[in-house]
């Protein structure tokens, strides 16, 4: 099962466009523009790579966690370098009990991305592990699950995505303790609970994906303990 999950990098077309609307040197709908052409590619490498599923690249997410913390009407904190890469992120600040979420922008895949379609959302344990928070971690992750990730994955399986891919290299990175897995696996459920489409729309394999990532999770995790 081949396919192309988490943000795709953006054209120099796009830097350029994003940059000169900044300044006012650039319309709306030169940004829109470049952004489509920048898909159209996208999708195109896709095709010629024969992936399985297609993603739409998140392409104008500006980190994993961006479009959902703005749901919350949060406002994003320290920039933090993402691991050890040349790439960073804003914390997400979720000090306090979590706000009710609008719907996220960008969850859904965008229409003209073929299907089947396959969206990226972070895990419950990265996004609680990476806020900036005074709460319980672990409180917080199954709240994650339930309020904010539950249902960006809702919306999106909607919106025609058939997989759903968790990203999570901060397990993997930094490991999990042994008192984390049952909260992780309390979130993990919420996530995995049927979505109430037909069956005839291909949603009813949404829940199997996701029972072999948390497969997957534990036995690379426990491998890193």
């Amino acid at each position: 099962m081949a396919y192309q999950h988490g943000i795709y990098p953006r054209s120099e077309q796009v830097v350029a466009a994003t940059r000169g609307i900044d300044r006012g040197r650039v319309g709306s709908d030169a940004v829109g523009r470049a952004f489509a052409d920048d898909l159209a590619a996208f999708v195109r490498v896709q095709k010629d790579a024969g992936m399985d599923f297609f993603s739409d690249g998140l392409l104008k997410w500006q980190d994993i966690f961006r479009p959902l913390t703005e749901a919350l009407g949060v406002k994003p904190h320290t920039l933090v370098r993402w691991f050890d890469t040349n790439t960073f992120f804003r914390e997400p600040e979720l000090s306090g009990r979590l706000a009710t979420p609008s719907r996220p922008d960008g969850v859904a895949p965008d229409a003209s991305v073929p299907r089947p379609r396959v969206t990226t959302l972070p895990s419950p344990y990265m996004f609680s592990r990476a806020a900036h928070t005074d709460q319980d971690r672990n409180g917080l992750m199954v709240a994650l699950a339930e309020q904010v990730l539950r249902p960006a994955i809702d919306a999106a399986v909607t919106a025609g995505a058939e997989l759903i891919h968790l990203e999570d290299p901060w397990l993997g990175y930094s490991g999990i303790a042994r008192e984390d897995w049952t909260p992780l696996a309390d979130a993990l459920k919420i996530l995995r609970a049927q979505h109430p489409a037909p069956r005839s729309q291909g949603h009813a394999g949404l829940p199997c994906v996701l029972r072999r990532r948390w497969a997957a999770y534990r036995s690379a995790a426990e491998t890193s303990c």
